[in-house]
C-alpha cells in the first residue's frame, strides 16, 4: 500500500540582502527570524497579516496600486477600506517588523505609483502531508 502524500502550502521564506532571513506562516501569521543560536517570533493578526501576505504573494517584482491593495486586502475581506486605515497599517507592520530587528524597508512605497517588496529574496514554502 503507498501512502500518498500530497503538498500544503505553509508560507513564505524572506531573506534579505543584509543576509538576515524570516518564516511567514501563513496561516497562523507567525513571523519568525531565523538566527543561529536563537528565534524570534512575533505573530501577525488580522489586517497586518492580510497585508503582509498579499504584499509577499504580489509585489515581488511588482508595483502594487493603492487601490488594489485597497480591494484586495480590506473590501474582499469585508473591511472597511481609507487611505488613512491603510497608512496606519502600514505603520503598525513595520513597526513589528522591527521588533524583530528586521529591516522593514523592503516594503517600498513608490509616490504616485505604488508598493513592492525589494530589496529581498521571497520563496513559497510548502510541506508534504
Amino acid at each position: 500500500m503507498f501512502n500518498i502524500m500530497s503538498e500544503q502550502f505553509l508560507g513564505y521564506y524572506i531573506i534579505f540582502d543584509n543576509g538576515i532571513s524570516m518564516i511567514f506562516v501563513s496561516h497562523s501569521g507567525s513571523l519568525i527570524r531565523l538566527e543561529e543560536k536563537k528565534t524570534s517570533s512575533i505573530k501577525l493578526k488580522g489586517t497586518n497579516k492580510l497585508l503582509l501576505e498579499y504584499l509577499l504573494r504580489n509585489g515581488f517584482g511588482e508595483t502594487i496600486k493603492k487601490e488594489d491593495l485597497l480591494r484586495h486586502v480590506w473590501d474582499e475581506n469585508n473591511l472597511s477600506s481609507s487611505s488613512q486605515r491603510m497608512w496606519q497599517v502600514f505603520k503598525s507592520l513595520k513597526s513589528k517588523i522591527a521588533i524583530l530587528n528586521c529591516p522593514a524597508d523592503f516594503i517600498v512605497y513608490t509616490k504616485g505609483v505604488g508598493y513592492s517588496i525589494e530589496n529581498v529574496h521571497v520563496s513559497k514554502l510548502w510541506y508534504n502531508v
